[in-house]
């Protein structure tokens, strides 16, 4: 007489089968699902890390950090813009007008003298062949470590950076990429957008105002110093560390590509925090410095508007003490394509003299009397 309570080995193996199929149906289901999703963000492609943008669809181009080695590795161009805010402004197709050919910009707001050239250097060594780099060498990074970065290592997406396909992981089945991008762009695309030009990309001048009492509001000014700041060995021996690192190296290494560098014109809000702080006889010897170093390379043209006490007065040109409106932008690169403003190494001691003498004399005060 058999027992109905004791366990069936035919039961025990008929259930075990339907569990097995089960799990294995729906781990080829996940895995299908995983395979569809990466597949969709890596077609789309958001960051532009295997292609240009495609035909049909329209791409919101808004994250520097995020696209902006993408744009260098997979679009067409010839000439590059480049730096901080400071060029967010630009339009690549006045560069386009003047020089006559295909160009892209690509900023990072903050970015330090090596992040930015580590992302031409990754864009030159894979190949590109870039005939024109427009880069800017902001002053307030003049004397910074060789390997400052804006933020902290664990920010940046180094997996967009390589060429390692193990770590894409990160990119194609990532959660936020695929809701806030690779779906917006199918989003965006079927509103009618347009895929953002290097024109308009990061370009903020239409949402600030510029002038006088923009500049001031944002500005505390410094107490008069008694002591005047000594550009010392230390300094001198770290600006020309960065320099070399992060500037030279890279112009001797493509010696067929053109690098047009600025000193970006800073308001005289700017020299006057110099000046109250003691810091604006450094500033000169560390400019002379760098330009002593940077005109001896062949293929750099160093360019410095410093000297447009015109444009550097006007506080009309700018939304603070530093960052320029559109219209600098394109004056700038007018002056460019003519030479002008062109620091050399028969000019540089006329043109720091006369830097020297205005913003030494200038009647600082006068800027914060009412009008």
């Amino acid at each position: 007489m058999t027992d109905e309570r004791m366990p069936q080995p035919g039961r025990e193996t008929k259930a075990a089968g339907r569990e097995k199929r089960w799990f294995a149906g729906t781990l080829l289901l996940l895995t299908a699902a995983l395979c569809g999703l990466a597949g969709l963000t890596a077609w789309v492609d958001p960051f532009f890390h295997y292609h240009k943008p495609q035909a049909g669809l329209a791409y919101p181009i808004n994250n520097q950090r995020y696209m902006n080695d993408g744009i260098l590795r997979h679009f067409d161009y010839e000439a590059v813009i480049t730096g901080t805010s400071m060029t967010e402004n630009f339009r690549a197709s006045d560069f386009e007008r003047l020089w006559g050919v295909k160009t892209v910009k690509t900023p990072f707001s903050g970015g330090t003298y090596k992040e930015i050239n580590d992302s031409l250097a990754r864009a030159l060594r894979r190949g590109r062949r870039v005939k024109y780099v427009v880069r800017c060498l902001d002053y307030s990074m003049l004397l910074n470590d060789k390997d400052s970065m804006r933020y902290e290592n664990d920010f940046y997406p180094w997996y967009l950076y390589d060429d390692m396909p193990w770590n894409d992981v990160r990119y194609v089945l990532n959660k936020s990429v695929l809701f806030d991008n690779t779906l917006s762009v199918l989003k965006y695309t079927k509103e009618g957008g347009a895929t953002t030009d290097f024109d308009t990309y990061s370009n903020w001048n239409a949402s600030y105002t510029f002038g006088k009492e923009p500049v001031l509001k944002g500005y505390t000014r410094p107490g008069a110093s008694g002591t005047q700041a000594e550009f010392s060995q230390e300094l001198k021996e770290r600006m020309h560390g960065s320099l070399e690192q992060n500037v030279l190296s890279l112009a001797r290494e493509f010696p067929d590509t053109t690098f047009l560098l600025f000193f970006s014109p800073y308001s005289i809000v700017y020299w006057d925090s110099l000046k109250q702080s003691g810091a604006l006889e450094q500033h000169i010897e560390a400019e002379r410095e760098a330009i002593e170093a940077l005109t001896g390379q062949e293929n750099i043209e160093l360019y410095s508007f410093s000297d447009c006490f015109e444009l550097v007065c006007d506080l009309n040109n700018y939304k603070d003490t530093a960052h320029y409106g559109e219209s600098v932008n394109g004056r700038m690169l007018e002056w460019m394509h003519e030479g002008e403003h062109r620091i050399t190494k028969e000019n540089y001691e006329s043109y720091l003299k006369k830097i020297e003498e205005f913003y030494s004399s200038y009647d600082y005060d006068a800027i914060f009397e009412a009008e």
